[in-house]
């Protein structure tokens, strides 16, 4: 393939490349293991997989960056003095269609990640404080439901507004219609993370008697109850208090890799944002220049700003992909039938058996925080 990019930039490019692919393979794998373990309706799951399908257009980005550089180079500088001359701010990185087209795909990826986690925090706290506000109680699947297609539906109305000639004639509106949604996400989701944090280290018990078995990040009940009945085979009883101490500190790993997961994923957001910032500062200088900046050191910039992008999908990885032993997913790519399907189906088996009596359980207690996210 013939390149346009610099040579001395290539190998950072190459670099970047192979990172990039690294991180949407352990992506997919972690959407396919969920998949698997009949996680397909999670938030955790939806999240999982618009970080690698934003991974995924990043890559045909970089290998389109690296074949057209310079017609993407003079097709931004362009946008950008045009941006400049018409509104006095150059905001925007792309210019060229396919550039344009694969950033748009990532943007409504990011938006897409952001909503679901701020759905999520809102279902945890309705769940966390059902028993102080009566009121918050019996929405969690309308919520679930109704969220889960609104996370997917408005971004893609976002995008479509954004595409409005006449919104490009008012760069302040223009601004604020683009990161609205993040912003708004981010912070009631940090209100609502602070207020679940504030319930669960008041009782230190926010989410114990939890459906361990219908959460992915945390270990399924029919090994917790296998790991009790073996106890009770060999010691003849279990002491209460050290099972409940037990199930404790899997409610606190949950609780952590949540805010986690919702602390990486402000941090990337607001990253996003000041890379925004940092694009209309440069296309302003370029402008002023009056030619597109064709230098190495740009071309070497421009391969290592595609890194926040897919870095999300490595974060989702080991957020969420590292509560279950390398087995698992070596059984998925092995396609072990015999082995990894048929604990997979056993799981699912027991989860259909053992879902009805659960149900019986008081609706306002804190075991439930997780079973209703999905």
């Amino acid at each position: 393939m013939t390149t346009n990019l610099p040579i001395e930039a290539l190998g950072v490019s190459v670099c970047v490349f192979i990172y990039s692919i690294g991180c949407l393979i352990l992506s997919t794998l972690l959407v396919c293991l969920l998949i698997a373990y009949g996680e397909r309706s999670k938030y955790v799951t939806l999240v999982s997989t618009f970080t690698a399908l934003s991974t995924f257009a990043s890559i045909v980005q970089q290998v389109h960056f690296v074949a057209n550089w310079s017609i993407i180079r003079q097709a931004h500088f362009e946008e950008a003095m045009q941006k400049l001359l018409r509104h006095g701010i150059a905001f925007g990185g792309a210019g060229e269609t396919w550039d344009v087209v694969l950033f748009n795909i990532q943007f409504y990826c990011y938006n897409v990640m952001t909503l679901n986690i701020l759905f999520w925090a809102i279902s945890l706290f309705n769940s966390s404080w059902a028993c102080t506000f009566t009121q918050l109680g019996g929405r969690h699947h309308n919520l679930a439901l109704s969220s889960k297609f609104f996370s997917i539906l408005w971004p893609g109305f976002v995008v479509s507004i954004l595409q409005v000639e006449a919104l490009h004639h008012m760069p302040t509106l223009h601004i604020i219609v683009t990161y609205a949604t993040i912003f708004v996400s981010l912070t009631f989701g940090s209100i609502l993370l602070v207020l679940i944090l504030f319930k669960y280290i008041k009782t230190r018990r926010l989410v114990a008697e939890c459906y361990m078995d219908d959460d992915w990040w945390g270990p399924s009940e029919n090994e917790l109850l296998t790991d009790r009945d073996s106890k009770i085979e060999n010691y003849g009883k279990v002491s209460s208090k050290l099972w409940s101490r037990k199930r404790s500190i899997y409610d606190r790993a949950l609780i952590t890799r949540f805010t986690i997961g919702f602390v990486i994923m402000a941090v990337f957001e607001v990253v996003i944002v000041f890379l925004t910032l940092h694009r209309i500062k440069s296309n302003a200088i370029m402008v002023k220049s009056g030619e597109p900046d064709l230098s190495v050191s740009n071309a070497i910039v421009e391969s290592l700003l595609f890194l926040p992008g897919v870095s999300a999908s490595l974060m989702a990885f080991l957020v969420f992909g590292t509560t279950k032993p390398w087995s698992n997913y070596r059984d998925l790519m092995l396609g072990d039938c015999s082995g990894g399907r048929r604990k997979m189906s056993k799981r699912m088996q027991y989860n259909s058996s053992f879902s009805d009596s659960r149900f019986a359980q008081p609706s306002g207690s804190f075991s439930k925080i997780m079973s209703r996210e999905s």
